[in-house]
Formats: structure tokens, C-alpha cells, sequence
């Protein structure tokens, strides 16, 4: 899967934030775009550009997409998941739910890396899918300023190693590594897709 196989796809796209992929998605001829975003003010802003830019394949929904993932009996022929995964407090879990969704995902994330870490962490070993992996967790802070984070007090990041680790245990373990974004001013960043062989 490319960057621009889309057409014709229904996607399922986790924390939309304005719908600016949302809205590429479209231009690149998906199906439809079922959105699940957390945030409210988030959800309202991607209201605001359904309308102003006439997505009229695209649903928004407000909601954990934990929940919404869990629940949804429907598979959707892949999933988009950008700027997601590491304000997850336990992502593997997501990791799993995406897997038991589609066949197909593409994601960007931060990833941890013991010499750019740009808040402090704190390490703890988790096992997941008979696999031990290492959660390194930050605890946000107020959230009652603009806060475009997670849901939960606290955050896990992966290494890059162990995302692809996550992805390969729950069975998406064709990756096509897109880009390695080291230099990322806000923490190592990774982008790729990944899909059952």
C-alpha cells in the first residue's frame, strides 16, 4: 500500500483534529472517511470544515476511538491513525484494535529514543501478544489550557523498534517504511504502512 492508494477505499481515520487528512483523503478518492475524534473542540473544528470544504464522504464522530474500535463489528479496508499512538497510555492496545479492524494501516507517530526525549519518561516492561515491551511514560501536564493530547493523564511512547515489534505480534507485519523523521523538533517521528502478508 502507497501513499496514494486510496480510491475507492473506506478508511476509518483515528483523531482527525481539523480533517486536514481528512480532507486529502477525499482528494485522493476514498469511499468513504469514518472519523473518530476524542477532543471536542477538535470535533467541532472538523464540523466547521465538513461544511466549509464539502466533505460529503466523510463522517465525524466524537468519541474515544478505543471505545469506537472495540465495539464496531464493521472492518474497514484500512486504517489512518497520524499523530495518534504515542498519546496513548497503553498504545499496544490501540496497535491491537487497528489490527482487529483492517488488514491495513498507515501511521505516524513519535517514537522514544534515549537521546532526544523531549519530556521526562519513565520506563516500565509490559507484556502484550506474548511479547515484553518497554512503555516509556510522561505524565501531561494542566490540561485546562489548549491541550491537543491524549485522553488520559499519561502517555506511553515505543521505540521504533518495538512499534514495528507491536504491529508485526498482532499480525500487520508487512511494513513499508515511509520515513524516519530523527530530527523532528518534538521527538523522533516514524511514518509507514503496515498490512497482514
Amino acid at each position: 500500500m502507497g501513499l496514494t492508494d486510496f480510491a475507492g477505499l473506506h478508511i476509518l481515520e483515528i483523531g482527525p483534529l481539523e480533517a486536514a487528512h481528512t480532507y486529502r483523503l477525499e482528494q485522493m478518492g476514498a469511499a468513504s472517511v469514518t472519523c473518530v475524534e476524542a477532543s471536542a473542540e477538535a470535533w467541532l473544528k472538523c464540523l466547521v470544515v465538513k461544511e466549509l470544504l464539502g466533505l460529503n464522504r466523510s463522517k465525524f464522530l466524537l468519541g474515544d476511538a478505543m471505545g469506537f474500535l472495540e465495539a464496531e463489528l464493521r472492518r474497514f479496508d484500512v486504517v489512518f491513525c497520524s499523530g495518534v499512538l504515542y498519546h496513548m497510555s497503553d498504545p499496544i492496545r490501540l496497535i491491537r484494535a487497528i489490527a482487529g479492524a483492517s488488514d491495513r494501516c498507515f501511521v505516524w507517530t513519535h517514537v522514544y529514543h534515549p537521546d532526544r526525549h523531549p519530556v521526562p519518561f519513565e520506563a516500565s516492561s509490559v507484556e502484550r501478544e506474548g511479547v515484553t515491551f518497554d512503555y516509556w511514560t510522561h505524565r501531561y501536564g494542566s490540561k485546562e489550557a489548549l491541550h491537543w493530547g491524549g485522553i488520559d493523564p499519561t502517555a506511553a511512547w515505543l521505540t521504533k523498534e518495538d512499534v514495528l515489534r507491536a504491529f508485526s505480534a498482532c499480525g500487520l507485519s508487512a511494513v513499508n517504511f515511509i520515513e524516519d523523521q530523527a530530527n523532528h523538533p518534538n521527538g523522533p517521528a516514524i511514518m509507514f504502512t503496515a498490512s497482514r502478508p
